[in-house]
């Protein structure tokens, strides 16, 4: 633990920022990040809680079956980061659908958070615009606060973040252009994850929504007339 503290000091001084954001991966519990866990834990308490500040960030699931939101889960993951001695001071609850004030209330009360520090990130179309998103719900305002340095700082003084919004969406209803993505693995997206996030960065820098179409390569040995029907209205490969 000592090492990762002497890491974190050394890049804290070397490069001069006033904010350094670490991420810890995995679950709570998991064998290959209690050290790292642990780290952070003597480095708040070494620091101070106005020079450090822990945000979790959890899943709410939301079963089919019931049709409604379930905090438990997430609850119980969070109670495990407490009697680690890791007392965050925001929750962000990932949920499909958006989240129920009861289940702010509910993670608010069990787990000594206030409520205006619990904020939820749904499932939306555009990733990229969950930035704005945040800034409008006072995520921002709300860090600045636990570090205590929001007068070192402007509200919505960052233009690089409206720059941020015009390049990261579709301005006005431009006609989509279709392209086909064709290949062996087509049943699973994640095959060609890389590329399909490639063509959402053109759409944004051309202003041109981009629609895939997926052609399945092990079905078109010798059938060129399917191939003619599945290409119809494709505009690239």
């Amino acid at each position: 633990t000592g090492e990762i503290k002497l890491v974190l000091r050394n890049l804290a001084v070397d490069t001069k920022a006033d904010v350094i954001v670490i991420e810890i991966g995995g679950t709570v519990g998991d064998y290959e990040n209690m050290f790292a866990l642990e780290a952070l834990r003597e480095l708040k308490y070494e620091e101070g809680s106005e020079n450090v500040s822990f945000i979790n960030i959890t899943y709410i699931l939301e079963p089919n079956s019931l049709g409604e939101q379930k905090s438990k889960a997430a609850q119980l993951g969070i109670k495990r980061l407490l009697a680690m001695g890791i007392q965050p001071s925001v929750i962000v609850c990932r949920s499909q659908t958006k989240l129920q004030e009861s289940i702010k209330e509910k993670m608010s009360l069990y787990l000594n958070i206030p409520k205006e520090n619990v904020f939820g990130v749904h499932d939306v179309s555009n990733i990229y615009g969950l930035p704005l998103k945040l800034r409008e719900k006072g995520f921002d305002e709300t860090i600045l606060k636990t570090l205590n340095i929001e007068k070192k700082f402007k509200t919505n003084g960052n233009t690089a973040l409206k720059e941020w919004s015009k390049k990261t969406s579709i301005q006005g209803k431009a006609k989509a252009v279709i392209i086909a993505i064709a290949g062996k693995y087509t049943g699973s997206s994640d095959a060609y994850i890389s590329i399909l996030k490639a063509l959402e960065h053109c759409s944004f820098k051309l202003n041109r929504p981009v629609k895939t179409k997926w052609i399945d390569t092990t079905n078109l040995e010798e059938k060129n007339d399917l191939l003619k029907k599945q290409m119809k209205g494709v505009d690239g490969v």
